[in-house]
């Protein structure tokens, strides 16, 4: 399992758990108040990592040409002849996430 996908599940089971606690637990209104925005914290964070994943794996079928390593069609607003390099530190930037975690995610 990929450090991604690892993460998706662990912020996915720390949702289940906030939601049960917060539904069943007789805590006080300032900690559910926590707990629902750890719960929206989590939630925004499993769809910027799905999302990640989404769009590594749309990259990912994008015709290159394997001499030059640069995309043969416009994706994602990078224009044809973009090395493969640049996009890579683009994910990186953009979405904070390493390139080798995205290469070995399966």
């Amino acid at each position: 399992m990929s450090i991604i996908s690892a993460r998706i599940k662990n912020l996915n089971s720390l949702a289940e758990e906030i939601t049960f606690n917060c539904n069943f637990s007789s805590e006080d209104s300032e900690r559910k108040i926590s707990m629902k925005e750890k719960l929206a914290s989590n939630q925004e964070e499993i769809a910027h990592l799905s999302k990640t994943v989404h769009l590594w794996n749309e990259f990912g079928n994008v015709p290159m040409n394997p001499d030059t390593e640069e995309i043969e069609e416009e994706w994602n607003s990078f224009p044809v002849g973009t090395h493969r390099e640049q996009i890579w530190q683009w994910f990186e930037e953009y979405f904070n996430v390493a390139v080798y975690d995205l290469l070995y995610s399966k």
